[in-house]
């Protein structure tokens, strides 16, 4: 469909998502022309944000990323969207940042050990030696246990 010439969002946001683990450069491409389409669903549009900012933090394009993760979080209130936003800013050596948005992920899934090891590491950069600590050990915990 798409080299006959069809290029709707939904065709667009598909392809980026099929090269999303197999060619991160062709991924993001698509990801870009599928935001630039009218036609895409808030869904289709939140899952092309994600992906492009997946491809702009594996690109080492930490403001391109962060752009579209703030996008993002203003679209859906997810976890893992706050999650990456603040790993994001972390990249960025933007440790309050992260640190904020890490808390709005937390809110969200107070029991992901992945979200307390980040805080961990936010609370590291910032020189809290006992906060980041106690994040790490809840992290370990949560994973030790199954938790979410």
């Amino acid at each position: 469909m798409y080299a006959a010439g069809l290029r709707d969002g939904l065709t667009v946001i598909g392809l980026a998502e099929l090269y999303w683990k197999t060619d991160q450069d062709r991924a993001g491409a698509y990801a870009k022309e599928a935001l630039q389409t009218t036609d895409l669903s808030p869904e289709a549009r939140a899952r092309a944000l994600l992906l492009l900012s997946d491809y702009y933090l594996a690109g080492k394009d930490y403001p391109a990323a962060i752009g579209l993760l703030e996008d993002l979080v203003r679209r859906r209130r997810f976890a893992e969207d706050w999650r990456l936003l603040g790993v994001a800013y972390q990249l960025d050596h933007e440790p309050e940042r992260a640190l904020a948005a890490l808390r709005q992920a937390l809110a969200i899934r107070p029991t992901r050990h992945d979200i307390h090891a980040a805080i961990a590491d936010s609370y590291f950069q910032l020189g809290d030696w006992v906060r980041a600590r106690d994040h790490r050990q809840k992290a370990e915990w949560l994973y030790r246990n199954r938790q979410e």
